[in-house]
């Protein structure tokens, strides 16, 4: 079993190493243990650290404890991000944080209860596809990548990319992975003895979960493998950023949004997508389907039925098991 990637050092960041530090190592370490998720931690570890960076850099003058740090404080930081998204990002952290911190007495009053945060509606809610709209994407995606004309002395990578987009999108849609459970994924993780075929991953809160997948998804990544990857190497990322070298890049999450989102553009689907899109998709079809909501809670991952539910409104019990349940492998016609 791989063992869970180490938390960030906390005590190497330059706002805990100045002697006045704002926010004491134990409070941050003792916020950050909350959330079993290391991509939560990391995410919520690096906005931290880039308030309280700035705090020291633009030497604002404040007090040495987290009572000092106000409203006007936290808008003068949040200046120097231009879109919105990352804006609200980083103010639901430091909401949380010092919610966190007045809840147990380490503040009087939290800073953040009076700013507006962004009520992003239904604009903020993750869409799903349905099938027509899901084979659309797919087709779409291999006929690029295997149809598609490359010119000039850049073809064979582009060719490559364009396969290496198809493999990571069809896989986010037939699995129903997270996309940093993809990006992690390692040869050694891909369990393939037919007739089964396994998917191994590390999942949210650092619990290692195995799902079935089915035998078209396999052989759509296993294709990916042998055309792009050409490598046995059991520790080496299956996905990787650069194509056909012996220079390993993990493929960042970053990458995968670009991709759903550029991919639904040239698609022609009017729907703003992310990676998390993949999962809903799977979620709603499998609904629609009348497959168990515990079912779906099982091929997720859940932990709580409830989170399941907001992705379906209810779900109609059959004893069919949903892991390979997604008609993925059905809707998408492929000539290899």
């Amino acid at each position: 079993m791989r063992s869970p990637q180490p938390l960030p050092s906390l005590a190497l960041t330059p706002w805990l190493r100045a002697q006045e530090s704002a926010a004491p190592k134990e409070i941050v370490e003792h916020f950050l243990l909350q959330f079993q998720s290391l991509h939560t931690r990391r995410n919520y570890f690096s906005d931290l650290d880039s308030f309280f960076g700035w705090w020291n850099n633009k030497q604002v003058p404040l007090a040495g404890n987290l009572d000092s740090i106000t409203e006007k404080h936290i808008l003068l930081w949040l200046e120097q991000f231009a879109t919105g998204s990352n804006r609200a990002r980083k103010l639901a952290t430091l909401s949380s944080f010092f919610r966190f911190c007045e809840r147990r007495k380490f503040i009087s009053s939290n800073p953040c209860r009076l700013l507006k945060r962004k009520n992003e509606g239904a604009s903020g809610t993750t869409q799903a596809l349905d099938e027509e709209e899901t084979i659309t994407l797919l087709n779409h995606l291999h006929t690029a990548a295997f149809a598609g004309q490359f010119h000039g002395r850049h073809a064979e990578r582009q060719q490559r990319s364009a396969q290496l987009r198809f493999a990571v999108i069809h896989t986010l849609f037939s699995v129903g992975m997270r996309v940093d459970e993809l990006c992690e994924l390692r040869m050694s993780d891909l369990l393939f003895h037919p007739p089964v075929f396994k998917i191994r991953f590390t999942s949210k809160g650092g619990e290692e979960h195995t799902t079935v997948v089915s035998e078209a998804c396999a052989a759509v990544i296993q294709n990916y493998v042998e055309t792009c990857r050409q490598t046995e190497a059991a520790g080496e990322f299956v996905f990787s950023r650069v194509q056909g070298t012996n220079k390993e890049v993990k493929l960042s999450q970053t990458a995968v949004f670009r991709m759903i989102r550029e991919s639904a553009i040239a698609a022609g689907l009017n729907k703003k997508l992310s990676p998390h899109s993949a999962r809903a998709t799977v979620a709603t079809i499998l609904h629609r389907q009348g497959v168990p909501l515990g079912f779906i809670q099982s091929l997720l991952n859940h932990k709580q039925i409830t989170t399941t539910a907001q992705y379906v409104k209810k779900a109609n019990e059959r004893s069919e098991s949903a892991a390979l349940k997604a008609p993925v492998s059905k809707w998408l016609r492929r000539d290899r």
